[in-house]
């Protein structure tokens, strides 16, 4: 933890001064970072999909539109990747517009 004490408005907020979640994620990128995440995101529910997943969508989308660029069917795709061909389809398009650089 790089930042432990934060002079903001006067006043010193330190790990000790903030709500759990926000403690965990001082310990993680710093009280100030903290703070700043938790001016954007508080109130919000947030969802962070599994790290692996969500490192590896965007290349599963291209590797989707590739193969469906080859002639693979939105059923066979849905049934390879484990998806609706509703999502499949969705995926086509985006990769159509240019979305999966």
């Amino acid at each position: 933890m790089t930042d432990q004490k934060l002079r903001k408005d006067g006043r010193e907020v330190s790990l000790e001064d903030l709500h759990p979640i926000y403690r965990k994620i001082a310990i993680i990128v710093g009280v100030e970072n903290a703070i700043k995440i938790g001016r954007v995101f508080g109130k919000q529910a947030l969802y962070l999909p599994g790290l692996e997943a969500a490192l590896n969508i965007k290349a599963r989308d291209r590797e989707i539109f590739r193969e469906w660029n080859e002639g693979r069917t939105y059923t066979k795709l849905a049934t390879k990747y484990g998806l609706t061909e509703t999502w499949i389809r969705e995926i086509v398009k985006r990769g159509r517009k240019g979305k999966l650089k």
